[in-house]
């Protein structure tokens, strides 16, 4: 009896330490069909849950076991340790479905609990997926889900939360806040200040900036701001 006290205990101890983000918001991603339901980090390991939607028929999948969480900051690599649900290169599993969804998971170790900002690489030579600038500071994802929901009532009001988004985290270099800054002022007809925040995105130092760049590029209004 005694014994078993202890256990539950200990079982305590560990569910106490955990955390759980669910859909954290990140900076740019590689596949569209590819997303990050949650992070699960413990005392023993973290675990990123993923769904996966098959684009067609008869499409392949699998994971290189040369994955890894990266420390956005420093370049430390945490190496995947196991994935479960999916299959590991050169195996493929071949889906039959176009629209099937599907949820695996890739569990690494344990990371250092003060970490705010990760990327997930698959280090291969085709069809690599990628999640970088992943947020895992909750309140700042709260501040994220705030802005894109206030978008639908009041897009002045989102504005004004996406800018305060880069002026309180200066040091997340990704641009999604400048990107929609960016759409909210066009669809404002207030091009000189689109224009101008073009610029600063043009000339930022953000690690995603060409990826955005290309992204602008293909907006209707892109010829009135760049």
């Amino acid at each position: 009896m005694k014994k078993f006290s202890v256990a539950i205990i200990l079982l305590a101890s560990l569910q106490v330490q955990s955390q759980t983000i669910i859909k954290p918001n990140f900076g740019i991603k590689s596949h569209e069909v590819l997303n990050i339901d949650s992070i699960v980090s413990n005392e023993l390991n973290t675990t990123v849950f993923i769904t996966a939607k098959v684009p067609e028929t008869g499409s392949q999948f699998c994971v290189n076991k040369n994955t890894y969480l990266r420390n956005v900051g420093s370049g430390l690599k945490y190496n995947m340790i196991k994935a479960r649900n999916v299959s590991l290169c050169p195996n493929s599993k071949v889906y039959k479905n176009a629209g099937e969804k599907f949820i695996f998971e890739l569990v690494f170790p344990k990371m250092d609990t003060s970490l705010k900002y990760i990327d997930l690489i698959e280090d291969c030579n085709d069809a690599c997926f990628y999640f970088k600038g992943i947020i895992l500071d909750i309140n700042f994802n709260k501040e994220i889900e705030e802005a894109y929901l206030s978008y639908s009532k009041n897009s002045s009001l989102a504005l004004e939360k996406f800018k305060l988004l880069i002026s309180e985290h200066p040091e997340y270099m990704f641009g999604f806040a400048y990107i929609n800054i960016i759409k909210i002022l066009a669809e404002k007809n207030e091009m000189k200040q689109a224009h101008d925040w073009y610029m600063k995105l043009h000339n930022s130092f953000l690690l995603d900036q060409s990826e955005l760049n290309e992204i602008l590029k293909k907006q209707p209004y892109f010829n009135l701001i760049k």
